[in-house]
Order: structure tokens, then sequence, then C-alpha cells
């Protein structure tokens, strides 16, 4: 509030207070609400300089025309993209921030971007690469010092997520392209897995990833074959799909299941002479419960949990050792949801 920002800037008044909101910062940038964060970076310089420092920021390149959506729905897509809240309407930083950012859009000049340590995303490598200057520009018009450029190399290496739920990524990254800090991809089957005969370039070796979300069904006798994978997300169960993703199994915190039919039920248009989920040449995809003795890690599971799916995953959910988020469930009935719910949860949707 108001009365607080001007009782800090009179607190902050000695370089000895000076020295210990320089401490304090990290822990005022996730107590406090994103509209008082702004409030107090306006308070001072030397404030505005200690909150930037502290601030977890991503800026999300996006390529869309402003016209083409709207700012909720481009605030929401970057915060699919990052795997974060979206400023200003994330509560606090705690978490980080996905900010949503196009060519000719100024950033916030409230914070200080020459002392944030402020991190990149986009829907590709090259999306990122033919930003940069427009985002150099509008780094220039928001730092206070005035520190040189970088150059898109050093861009680059600020990137933490590719991909996004509209375009995945279709390759894998560029092999001989450096991405020291990338944590979050939204792939397509075709460039997450690596088949036996499989013409295309594999996952360039060394580049972990820590978090991957595919789009698609994996093909079958494929392999993921990205290391460091801790939160996995998948467009359904198909056998296809958990064969694929076997080995990384044992070592996932986290697993996102989209959600999905799962039991193929037809539309009004389907032909009645091929039986019921049957759309012309393609058959009903088939799903089937993941082993949960391979999944004995898993902290977080996020589904639809309907009557259909509960069929399929709720043995599975039962038999997780170390769950304790679960979501999303769809049901009617406290009383009901609470005698289903598996013990040792602490948080359920």
């Amino acid at each position: 509030s108001a009365p607080t920002v001007f009782g800090l800037r009179r607190a902050i008044s000695s370089q000895h207070a000076m020295s210990w909101f320089d401490i304090a910062a990290p822990r005022f940038v996730s107590a406090l609400h994103t509209r008082d964060l702004r409030h107090c970076a306006l308070a001072c310089h030397s404030m505005r300089l200690a909150l930037s420092c502290a601030l977890d920021v991503v800026v999300v390149v996006l390529e869309l025309e402003p016209s083409s959506s709207s700012w909720l729905g481009l605030c929401a897509l970057a915060a699919d993209i990052a795997g974060r809240e979206a400023y200003p309407f994330a509560d606090s930083n705690c978490g980080g921030w996905a900010l949503p950012w196009q060519p000719g859009l100024p950033l916030p000049l409230c914070f200080d971007w020459s002392a944030c340590a402020w991190r990149v995303a986009g829907s590709s490598v090259g999306s990122v690469l033919a930003a940069v200057p427009q985002l150099q520009a509008s780094l220039a018009r928001a730092r206070d010092s005035g520190a040189p450029n970088e150059e898109p190399l050093q861009i680059l290496e600020r990137v933490v997520a590719l991909g996004s739920p509209r375009v995945p990524l279709t390759v894998p990254p560029p092999p001989d392209v450096r991405l020291p800090r990338l944590r979050r991809i939204w792939a397509s089957a075709a460039a997450a897995a690596t088949e036996a005969a499989a013409a295309s370039p594999g996952w360039p070796e060394g580049l972990s990833v820590a978090e991957l979300l595919i789009q698609g069904d994996l093909p079958a006798g494929s392999r993921v074959a990205i290391p460091g994978v801790r939160l996995l997300g998948l467009d359904g169960t198909v056998p296809e799909s958990l064969a694929a993703v076997d080995h990384l199994a044992p070592g996932l915190l986290e697993l996102d299941i989209s959600p999905t039919e799962f039991d193929g039920v037809a539309d009004d248009d389907s032909d009645p002479d091929l039986g019921p989920g049957w759309f012309g040449d393609e058959p009903p995809r088939m799903h089937v419960a993941p082993d949960p003795a391979r999944f004995v890690g898993l902290q977080r599971l996020q589904a639809s949990f309907d009557g259909q799916s509960l069929v399929i995953l709720g043995a599975f959910v039962h038999h997780l050792p170390a769950l304790r988020r679960l979501g999303t469930l769809h049901v009617c009935g406290t009383a009901a949801v609470m005698a289903w719910l598996p013990s040792g949860l602490e948080e359920c949707v």
C-alpha cells in the first residue's frame, strides 16, 4: 500500500538500511503482491534496483499478431509456454513470472532490466533469433545503465523454454546451438521420439530438459531419449506412448495426462458399420493404465478424472506410494470423493 511504500522509503535512507534491504529483497518479491511490488519499485532508485536484481522473469516471445488474440489469451499462452503465472496477473513473483512480449511492445519500466536476471522463451530457436533486434530495442528503452546490447547467441543462452501448446517443436533444437538454461519443451511426437529407422537427426547429445510436454501419440517402436526429464506430459495413455517413455518413468516426479476421450465414443456422423468410436479409416485410440511399479517416484499427477477415466486410471492412482498432489477430479458428491482419495495427499483439486 502507499503508506507502506513511503515508510520503506524513509527506512532505507541510510546505507546500513539499504544493505539490509538488498538481503531482504528476495523475500519481498516472493511475499508482496505484484501490485505492491510495482509500487515499491517506484519508491526510489535504490529500492527499484534491489527488487529488480531479485526478480525471476521469463520474457515469452510471441509470434501472434496483436489482433489475433486478446491480451488475456496472450497471457494464458505465455503462462503455458513458460510454465509459470503471467505478469501482471500473478499474485506475487514466487515461482517467477511469464511476461508476454511481442515485437514493438515495451517492457515494464517500473523495473531495471539492466539488473534483472531475465530469461527468454519462444516457440522455436528461429523465432527467438528473429525477435532479437526488436527485443534489444525494448531492453534499451527499459535500461537505466547504458549497458551494450547482447549478441544474438548471448540471448539464446538465456532461453529456458521452447515450443508452445499451439506450435510444438517439430524437430529437435539444432545441435550446434548452446542452450545451457533450457528446461522446458513443448514437442511434437516426431521431435521427441527416436525411431530405429528414422532418417531425421535425433535429440542433441547432452541437451537435458527437466520438463517435456509431448503433443500427439508416440509411434510404435520409438523411444524418447531426452535426458533429465522430471515432468512429462502425454496425450493420453496409449500403449505405444507408454512404451516409448518407459525408461523415463522411474525418474519422473510429475506426470500430466492431457484430457482425452478414454472410451473413444463416436459422434453422430460416425459410420454404424464400423462400430462405435470408428471415424472412417481411423480406429479409436485404446488407452491403458500405466504400470504403477514404473512410476514409484511420482509425486504429482494431473489428468481429467471423470467417470470414464477413473475406470482406467483409478487403480493406478492408488498404487503410487509417493503421490502428494492430484488433480483434477470431476465428480459429484464430496463424501464419495473423500472416501475414494488415496491416503497421504497434500493437495487435491
